[in-house]
C-alpha cells in the first residue's frame, strides 16, 4: 500500500514525476531524504514540490548515523515550517543516538518512525524496535508484552545477527 523512496536532495527533482504516477496507480508514497546534514536544504521548495506529487509523508533519514538531538529537532523544526503532512524519520544507530533521536523526533511531531529486530541493518544498524516499543510504553504509559518479540529475537534473530554480522560490528 505504502511505496517509499530513498533520495538524495539533488536528485529529488528527478525522479518527482514517479510520485505522482504511484499515487495515479493507488498508492500512499513517501520520500526519504537522506544524506542532508552536510546540505543547506531548501524546505519550502522540497515542500511545494512534494505536495504538488501529492507526497503523503516525508522522512528524513540519518543515512550516516551522525545526526545529534539537537539537529534532529532542528531539522524537522525546519521542515515543519512549510510541511504539514506526515513526517517520518529512518535513524542509522553510528553514534549509539538511533533511539533517543527517533524521540527527539517523535517529541517534534514525527509519527512514522523505522525500526528493525536487534538493529538489524547496514552498518551500524537502526533503531532495536524492542527498545523503541519500551520507550513508546513509557511515553504512552502503556504496557507492552514484548516477550513473544524477544523469544522471535532468541529462536530467529540472534543466531542469523552471528551468522551474518549487521549492525554494530
Amino acid at each position: 500500500d505504502l511505496i517509499r523512496i530513498a533520495t538524495t536532495v539533488d536528485n529529488f527533482f528527478i525522479i518527482l514525476p514517479i510520485f505522482s504516477y504511484l499515487k495515479k496507480i493507488g498508492y500512499k508514497t513517501g520520500l526519504n531524504i537522506m544524506q542532508i546534514l552536510d546540505k543547506n536544504v531548501n524546505w519550502e521548495k522540497i515542500s511545494r514540490y512534494a505536495k504538488s506529487a501529492d507526497i503523503d509523508v516525508i522522512y528524513i533519514a540519518d543515512s550516516f548515523g551522525s545526526f545529534s538531538n539537537n539537529e534532529t529537532k532542528d531539522l524537522f523544526n525546519n521542515l515543519k515550517k512549510y510541511w504539514d503532512g506526515e513526517m517520518g524519520i529512518h535513524a542509522h544507530d553510528n553514534k549509539r543516538l538511533a533511539l533517543s533521536n527517533s524521540i527527539c523526533a517523535i517529541n517534534n511531531g514525527v509519527t512514522w518512525i523505522d525500526s528493525t529486530i536487534t538493529g538489524m541493518g547496514r552498518g551500524a544498524g537502526n533503531v532495536r524496535t524492542e527498545e523503541l516499543i519500551l520507550e513508546l510504553d513509557q511515553i504512552k504509559k502503556t504496557k507492552t508484552n514484548i516477550v513473544p518479540l524477544l523469544s522471535i529475537i532468541n529462536d530467529f534473530f540472534a543466531p542469523m545477527q552471528k551468522k551474518y554480522e549487521w549492525g554494530s560490528n
